[in-house]
């Protein structure tokens, strides 16, 4: 079993997929991979997308059923790219932000520039839920990039830590790359 944990594959959201022929294009070559489980994990609360639980359950429901029609095998399951703000926990608690698969894993995405002062608290309410938190793509936050030792307390908090797949390839470039590696 290989478990993408997140991914931006539904379509008309945010910066994934246009259309649902992108969506079922990008689930053919998942498989491809030797991807058997996707996590459909679109941005929420963030200052340019917000994709509703809603139209996430509505999406990967009809995926997962045009995947079983054609005979892509492939399991999606829900989730979200939950950008931290103060109310993070909260949405949490009422159902308007998910965690990952309907599990104890909770993605969430920092700023680009900093690292929000709320931040360590926000980490704490959400594991007070018996939930964990994964930072997304940490490496992409210049605050951590500058100081990596922000990352290491943001982790010794509770938080685990998702690095994006192209940074460890270079698909960012060699500085970025450079950086990556001396965390």
């Amino acid at each position: 079993m290989i478990i993408d944990m997140h991914s931006h594959i539904l379509n008309g959201v945010d910066d994934g997929p246009k259309t649902i022929e992108e969506s079922m294009v990008l689930l053919e070559q998942a498989v491809k991979e030797g991807i058997t489980d996707i996590i459909a994990t679109s941005h929420a609360y963030h200052q340019q997308f917000h994709t509703s639980v809603d139209e996430i359950n509505k999406q990967v429901n009809f995926l997962n059923s045009e995947c079983m029609k054609i005979g892509i095998p492939i399991n999606i399951f829900t989730g979200q790219e939950i950008r931290i703000n103060d109310q993070t926990a909260q949405h949490l608690i009422t159902g308007e932000a998910l965690a990952l698969a309907n599990s104890k894993y909770v993605l969430i995405e920092l700023p680009s520039q900093d690292i929000p002062a709320f931040t360590t608290h926000i980490i704490q309410q959400i594991m007070n839920q018996n939930k964990i938190p994964i930072i997304a793509h940490p490496e992409r936050n210049r605050a951590i990039v500058e100081k990596p030792s922000r990352l290491a307390k943001l982790i010794q908090n509770g938080a685990l830590a998702q690095v994006t797949a192209g940074s460890l390839s270079g698909h960012f470039g060699k500085t970025f790359n450079e950086r990556l590696y001396n965390y």
